[in-house]
């Protein structure tokens, strides 16, 4: 087929030395009678992964790509939210590589066209720590990821500095029932990777957070852990004080360690590191800062008016990624009727404090209440840590069939 002859919205391409003519899906709106078509020659070394590659990196999330294939793409970021270019990412299957690649200069990847299976995802970078995922890729999809590669700092630093291009810092402080500091104490920011150790007067330092939402965890064998989230604004210091409350003497080594956030217990907030580092640009993550603005409202008006606020950011292209404060004062408007596909009508499918499956309405919780939020429309929680622990009813079809909105619900105080 002559270059001339070629139908537009096709893509011609050599491999091994033959033409193939390979129909891709619609990557344009304006593509719709045809397709793509690029004349590819035998010396030209671009091959099918590469065209599909190129494809994906235009075609919006959740359209097939190539037909009967399904693509990985996203972007790489640092705990600090910055994105990481040059990040070597391999994909295998039965310990068998199957692609490589690497993020551009702005984070953003997209993989090669594969078959429908299982993969096992590896994110590396020098000086970052490696990220794996388990990829169960549905033919004509495209999956997107916005995984965050926590440094290799020391996990035990005292002080943990997370880069000079940051723009705000939290200075705080861990002390006990009585007010007196706890020295070496652990403190994470889940879904970062970052962490440290508290100094003799209980102090710490993290520096170089952009804006958004952080989950702060301190905890000490022989207290019980406490855990809060911080909104970050652009600029701004913020100080933080993490209260510890000492367990009961004569308990048992091992309840001792449970009680004290290092057994079986921590395997929610495990799961909710795990979320925070893979959350994607269809949910949201809202801390207690952002909800006190919605005081006095029920839940389920609460999540209608932010899903709107969170659907018009998305549309609109501005970041969605990082969980952010949307609406201060809790009276923006809604966007059309974006914010209906939140809105839930009687029993929701409800993971409580991470752990518990409840089915209830989401107007019999208080905004106030609620130290966390997070909110997984279909297809949108790739993380695998919801599924397994929701009931039958609330599971659907997981990432491949649609199912109704999942909630994970933190309450004050919960451990």
């Amino acid at each position: 087929m002559s270059r001339a002859s070629q139908p537009a919205g096709w893509l011609a391409m050599s491999r091994s030395g033959r033409v193939q003519r390979i129909r891709l899906a619609l990557c344009l709106p304006t593509c719709a009678s045809g397709g793509l078509w690029v004349r590819v020659t035998p010396r030209h070394p671009i091959c099918r992964a590469a065209a599909a590659l190129a494809c994906a990196a235009m075609v919006p999330v959740g359209a097939a790509v190539c037909q009967g294939v399904a693509v990985l793409r996203g972007v790489v970021r640092d705990s600090r939210g910055l994105p990481l270019p040059d990040v070597a990412i391999s994909v295998s299957r039965d310990s068998t590589q199957v692609a490589a690649f690497r993020t551009a200069p702005d984070g953003h990847f997209a993989s090669p066209g594969l078959a429908e299976a299982t993969y096992h995802v590896m994110f590396r970078k020098p000086g970052f720590g490696p990220l794996t995922y388990t990829w169960s890729a549905r033919a004509d999809s495209v999956l997107e990821l916005r995984p965050l590669m926590p440094p290799l700092t020391s996990a035990l630093d005292t002080v943990v500095v997370l880069g000079d291009r940051g723009v705000t810092r939290v200075l705080g402080v861990v002390v006990d029932d009585d007010g007196r500091p706890v020295p070496e104490a652990r403190i994470d920011i889940l879904g970062t990777g970052s962490s440290g150790i508290t100094r003799n007067n209980g102090g710490f330092l993290f520096m170089g957070l952009r804006p958004a939402s952080y989950v702060f965890r301190s905890r000490k064998i022989g207290f019980e852990p406490s855990t809060a989230t911080v909104q970050l604004e652009s600029g701004a210091d913020r100080e933080l004080v993490l209260r510890l409350h000492r367990l009961p003497v004569g308990l048992a080594p091992a309840e001792i360690r449970e009680r004290s956030g290092y057994g079986a217990g921590e395997a929610a907030f495990r799961d909710l590191d795990q979320r925070l580092r893979w959350s994607g640009p269809r949910n949201y993550v809202l801390g207690s800062e952002q909800l006190n603005a919605y005081r006095g409202r029920g839940l389920d008006d609460v999540v209608s008016q932010i899903g709107a606020r969170w659907d018009e950011m998305r549309l609109t292209g501005r970041d969605a990624v990082a969980p952010r404060s949307i609406d201060k004062a809790g009276t923006s408007g809604i966007v059309g009727r974006g914010g209906e596909r939140f809105r839930v009508a009687g029993d929701a499918c409800i993971l409580l404090n991470g752990k518990r499956f409840v089915r209830q309405p989401l107007s019999t919780f208080r905004a106030e209440d609620i130290e966390l939020l997070e909110v997984y429309p279909a297809k949108s929680e790739v993380s695998g840590t919801i599924e397994s622990l929701m009931h039958f009813e609330c599971e659907g079809s997981g990432l491949s069939g649609a199912r109704p909105n999942w909630y994970v619900i933190w309450l004050k105080g919960s451990k």
